[in-house]
Formats: C-alpha cells, structure tokens, sequence
C-alpha cells in the first residue's frame, strides 16, 4: 500500500512539475470555466474575450461560445462536436482546429484573425459541416492555409491567403463547399485544390496568382469553377482524373499553362470548358494529356508561345465546339492564316486543326465581340440598335447576363443606349 500511495505521489508531483499541455476550457457556466484565467467573461452573451497571449491551447466545450482574442494570440483553439461557436480577431501564430465527427456539429464561424507562421495548417477542419470562414488573412504555414477533410457545406469567403505552401485544401470526400472571393498570392503550390474524392464544390470570383497551380481539381467531379481571375501561375487550372466538371468565364492570363488537363484514356472527361478567356501562356493555352470526352467552346484563346492548344491523346477524342460554335484562335482568325468567312457569319468556312492530334474545331470563331448581337450588319437591326435590342441588352446588363460570353459595363450598355438614340 505505501508503494502504492508514494508513486501516486511522485506522478501529482511530476504533473505539478511540468506544462503538460491540458489547457483552458470555455464552457457556459460561471466565470466562463477558465475564461477569467486568460480574459473575460459576458454570460448574457456567452463571450470570452482574451486579456493578453495565451501559451497554451483554448479548448471551446459546450455550443454557442464566442472566443474572441481581441488582437492576441494561442497556442491553438480547439472545438470538438460544438456549434453555434464563434472564433474572431485573434493574430500571430493561432492554429484552429475544429474536429466534427457528430451529427449535430454543425455550424460555426471563423472570423476576423490574422493568423501567421503556423507549423502545418492554419485551419484545420476535420469531419465538420455548415461553417463560415471569412475575412480571415493567413500567411506563411508551412503546409496549408485552410485545410477541409471530409468535411462539406463550408463557405470559405473573402480570405486572403498568401506565403503558404498551399492555399485551401479540400480533401477526403469534402462536398459541396463554396470557396469565393478570396485572394489567394505567392503560395509554393496550388491555390486552391481539391482532391481525393472531394466532389460537388464551387469555386468562383477569386483572384489567384503567383502559385504553381491557380485550381487543381485531382480525382473529383462535378465541380463549377466560374470567373476567376489566374494570373502568373505554373498552370492556371490543372485537372486530373476528374470527370463532369463545369469551367466557364475565368480570366486565365501569363500562366505557363492556361488549362491543363490529365486523364487515363478509360473514362470520358465529360468536362466543360467554354466562355473563358485565356492569353499570354508562355507554353500553352490548353494542353490535353490522354483526357477524352470532354466539351471545349467559345473559348478566346490568344497570344500563346508554343500553340493555342495540344492534344496528346492514345485512344477518343474531344469536341471543341458545341452546335455551330467552336472557339476563338488568333492563329486563325484572318484570311493570311487561311480563316475565309465568306458568307459573313463570324465563322471561319474551314476547321482549326488541334496540334499533336486528329482534333478538329469545326467551327472556329473569326472573333467574339459582344457588339456583334446587337449593332453589327448581321444583327436583327443592322448597324442600328432597334428597341427590342435595346431592352434586351438592359436585361443582360441588370442581370449580369453574359452575351457572348462577355459580362455588360455601364460603359458597355452606354455605348448600346448611344446607337439606339443614333438609330
């Protein structure tokens, strides 16, 4: 017995001797648990505010907590199978951790922090549904600036995210995510990248450059990646066995490779890329590796170094038109490179042969210009802009419409009103 009770003794003392990383918890109840140890306590509000840095972890244990750092930092926030929490305003090194795996661990949001230097992932969200991740700036970590696994319904908006090794990361089955508006620079890798069976997300209006693939999108499907602007990179957008996704109206310009695409001649891509503008690739404007099936129009593809497009297929093939429509080359948009239009229709009379293949647009575009639906000699009214055209342009311009795969200015339906009052 005495042995007993003198090692129970050495084993208090040793844990009184040593920082052995337990932490602070945050609970509804009085003072907060031990939110007064590191800051302050609003029961009306359940808000723990912090009075200084805290080195060591602030775990949130019960639903509706507000952890607010006030412009300090933690050595982590934790929360496990909570919601309703809220995490804003802390900076420096500030990991965030949030582990769902409950059903009912569903919403949160993460806001407002500036979060810098961390070793591995700056935001960390593992099995977890329904949370907000905005306005949030994070830099150098050394793996990922926001990491998402097999989690689903997350908006990650209006962050920017630089200096990291890779920007945001879905993974291991992580639906239905939206990721928009953030600005993402100068990270070693992708910007954005999801991968491993991480299906069903939209990724939209963000502005990605200098990193090595702007999106990457590996072994997923059904994804919409909608005007983004991606600029200065390895590869703008970079697919690999993935199947059924929807890529239209992103600005792609300066990257070595505007849009690279991978796949394993079993499987039809079933991918559709139209409607994007793509210039200035110092190799190519679309490279093609062994990926068929997939549906390529109305794409403006200019000024690239070694060819607008190469295709490297063994066995299929792809479409690089829809209908009557294929896409803009300005390799071959004029008589001197062999485009004749001789019935005036915006259509080169000849296919565009799609170099390393037996791919064909058959219906290249002499140029896209969106005056051409309403004020050139082939539209309804001539060169004079009747009212029907004109209502029609109003309508695209209040609803953000594309017409030609090209979004009206107020400077555009400006130009539209001039020739309508002209006519």
């Amino acid at each position: 017995m005495k042995c007993i009770i003198r090692c129970i003794i050495v084993v208090v003392l040793l844990l009184s001797s040593f920082d052995i990383g337990i932490g602070y918890v945050i609970r509804d109840e009085v003072d907060g648990c031990d939110c007064e140890d590191i800051g302050t306590w609003s029961p009306g509000t359940l808000t723990c505010t912090l009075t200084g840095d805290v080195g060591n972890r602030i775990e949130i244990d019960d639903d509706g907590i507000t952890l607010d750092g006030n412009g300090y930092s933690a050595t982590e926030i934790y929360v496990h199978e909570n919601s309703g929490y809220i995490i804003e305003n802390f900076v420096g090194t500030s990991p965030i951790r949030i582990e769902g795996l409950e059903s009912h661990s569903d919403f949160g949001i993460i806001r407002g922090n500036a979060i810098t230097g961390v070793v591995g992932e700056s935001i960390d969200i593992t099995d977890a549904n329904y949370i907000e991740i905005t306005d949030n700036t994070i830099s150098h970590s050394t793996y990922i600036g926001i990491s998402l696994s097999g989690s689903s319904n997350i908006n990650i908006t209006d962050n920017t995210l630089h200096d990291n090794t890779y920007g945001i990361d879905c993974s291991v089955s992580s639906h239905y995510n939206r990721i928009t508006g953030n600005t993402i620079h100068d990270n070693t890798f992708d910007g954005v990248r999801c991968r491993d069976n991480s299906d069903y997300n939209i990724i939209i209006d963000n502005i990605i450059y200098n990193v090595g693939g702007g999106i990457s999108v590996q072994s997923s499907r059904e994804h919409i990646i909608s005007d983004n602007k991606l600029f200065n990179n390895y590869r703008g957008i970079d697919f690999g066995m993935s199947y059924c996704n929807t890529i239209n109206s992103n600005n792609i310009s300066n990257n070595s490779y505007g849009i690279y695409m991978c796949g394993n001649n079993d499987n039809d891509g079933n991918n559709s890329i139209f409607c994007n503008n793509i210039s200035s690739s110092s190799r190519y404007g679309i490279y093609i590796d062994k990926s068929k099936g997939n549906f390529l129009y109305h794409n403006n593809i200019v000024d690239s170094y070694f060819s607008n497009s190469y295709e490297h297929m063994e066995t299929g093939s792809n479409q690089w038109y829809l209908g009557t429509t294929g896409n803009h080359w300005d390799d071959y948009d004029e008589p001197c490179e062999s485009c004749v239009d001789s019935d005036d229709d915006g259509i080169c009379d000849s296919p565009y042969d799609i170099p390393g293949s037996t791919g064909r647009d058959m219906y290249p575009l002499v140029c896209i210009d969106w005056r051409d639906e309403w004020m050139n000699a082939n539209s309804d009214g001539g060169t004079k802009v009747t009212t029907i055209e004109l209502q029609d342009a109003i309508h695209h311009w209040l609803e953000d419409k594309p017409i030609r795969c090209h979004v009206l200015s107020l400077a555009d339906i400006q130009e539209v009103i001039a020739a309508w009052l002209l006519g």
